[in-house]
C-alpha cells in the first residue's frame, strides 16, 4: 500500500468506479491493494444524514465549490471537514471549526463552460498532514464538528434567518 494513503475505509461519492480508476492510475495507485473503498452514486437525504452520522471527517479537496453545500451539511451534522479553503467555503471555514486545506497555486481552466477562470489546486502535502492530525487526534475533530455546528446554526439557522428578514423587511417599511 502507498505510504502516502491513508485510509481504513473510504466512501466516494462519484460518478461511477471509473473515476476512482482514473484517480489511481493516475496517482499510481494498485487499486487492488488499498483499503476498503465504496462508490455510491447517488445516497437519498436519509442516507446521506446517516453517511455523515456515522463518518469521521469529511474530505473534500475540491479544485472550486460555489457556495459548498456538502461542506455546510456535513458542518450542520458536528461532522469535521477537511476542505480546500478557497471561493465559498471560505465564508464559513476557519481554523476554529474545521481543517482548511491550503491552496498550493491557482490553475487556468483551458476549456469548457469556465474557460478562462481559476481552479484552485489543493496541496497535497497539507492534505495529507491535516488527514494524519484527523487520525491520529480524535478529540480534535470532535471538537472542530461541535464548533462547526455552532457556527453553522449562530451564523446561517433558521433562527438566524428569520431575525434578518424581519430586520430587512423593517428597514424597508422606514425607507418608505
Amino acid at each position: 500500500m502507498p505510504t502516502d494513503l491513508l485510509l481504513a475505509s473510504l466512501v466516494l461519492l462519484a460518478s461511477g468506479t471509473e473515476d476512482l480508476e482514473a484517480f489511481c492510475e493516475f496517482n499510481g495507485y494498485d487499486l487492488p491493494s488499498l483499503p476498503p473503498i465504496h462508490v455510491l452514486n447517488s445516497l437519498s437525504s436519509e442516507s446521506l444524514r446517516g453517511l455523515y452520522a456515522n463518518s469521521d471527517v469529511f474530505v473534500l479537496p475540491s479544485r472550486g465549490e460555489g457556495w459548498g453545500r456538502p461542506h455546510v451539511e456535513a458542518m450542520s451534522m458536528s461532522l469535521p471537514i477537511a476542505a480546500t479553503y478557497w471561493s465559498g467555503p471560505t465564508e464559513y471555514m476557519t481554523h476554529n471549526n474545521s481543517y482548511p486545506i491550503e491552496v498550493e497555486k491557482m490553475s487556468r481552466i483551458e476549456s469548457g463552460a469556465f474557460e478562462g477562470h481559476l481552479w484552485a489546486e489543493p496541496s497535497r502535502n497539507d492534505l495529507k498532514k491535516i488527514m494524519l492530525r484527523a487520525y491520529k487526534d480524535r478529540e480534535e475533530g470532535k471538537r472542530l464538528g461541535e464548533r462547526g455546528r455552532r457556527d453553522m446554526v449562530e451564523k446561517y439557522g433558521m433562527e438566524k434567518g428569520a431575525i434578518d428578514i424581519f430586520r430587512l423587511i423593517g428597514e424597508a417599511v422606514e425607507r418608505r
